[in-house]
């Protein structure tokens, strides 16, 4: 846990001394929940004087909450490129920051996973991956370094004159994923801001206050039970896929 967030560490050695270049590549995964859950939608007829809307439950056979629309996941691939060396270190040990969680994210609102792939490289290799990360993640400003020439182990058979950028390397492959939930973090104080606002179950009203919003819980009903008035919030702040998939990860426990 660091300046409020989480910081997530790889670490790695090798014994015998014969790695000393390393890349690293992962993906992100986390379950995040809407602010509400619904059973309602909106229920359009076409008249011949234009649409009429109302509000109904999503299904007459079942009053509950649609989970579908409630649960999601979502996976983000690095943005950056990860390498360390142990070259000029008296010990083959490595120990490094590889990505870090901002105080507050919806990453951690419910359960996190991450999945690190470590891959042994040439120095060849690293040295390309050095130059290719200071051209694409510090140049820009005045004081950054100037971008260099970019040339790797591909070359075009048709045409040696033609430039292509590129490496290949051939390594080993390690992985580790690791979950953090919730609960790890105490006081991670994840919030969205997700305003309600109360609408009448009558065409015009929805017609006005309720076009772009989505329908949450019913605010009042009738002793027949019929709907009069219901809540309604941003779509995102009801409908998780719009955000993510409700397709549950295959490592997900």
């Amino acid at each position: 846990r660091e300046n409020n967030g989480v910081q997530i560490y790889v670490n790695s050695h090798d014994p015998s001394n014969n790695t000393k270049y390393y890349q690293w590549d992962y993906s992100e995964t986390w379950e995040f929940h809407t602010t509400y859950a619904t059973s309602l939608k909106y229920k359009v007829t076409n008249l011949a004087n234009g649409p009429s809307y109302e509000v109904v439950y999503r299904d007459s056979t079942n009053f509950k909450s649609d989970t579908t629309l409630y649960t999601c996941w979502q996976t983000e691939a690095a943005s950056t490129i990860n390498i360390g060396s142990t070259a000029t270190l008296s010990s083959a040990v490595i120990y490094l920051p590889v990505v870090y969680v901002p105080p507050a994210s919806q990453k951690l609102s419910y359960l996190y996973s991450i999945e690190v792939k470590q891959y042994g490289i040439s120095k060849e290799g690293y040295e390309f991956l050095e130059k290719m990360k200071k051209n694409t993640e510090t140049t820009g400003s005045l004081f950054d370094a100037q971008p260099s020439e970019l040339s790797g182990n591909i070359h075009c058979v048709s045409d040696p004159n033609e430039t292509v950028i590129g490496f290949v390397n051939v390594s080993l492959v390690q992985t580790k994923r690791i979950f953090i939930s919730v609960n790890d973090v105490p006081g991670w104080n994840y919030s969205e801001l997700c305003p309600s606002t109360k609408i009448a179950n009558v065409s015009d009203s929805i017609r006005e206050f309720g076009i772009g919003l989505l329908p949450t819980y019913i605010a009042e009903a009738s002793p027949l039970g019929t709907i009069v008035s219901f809540y309604a919030a941003p779509p995102t702040c009801v409908d998780c896929t719009l955000r993510g998939t409700n397709i549950k990860p295959s490592f997900w426990p």
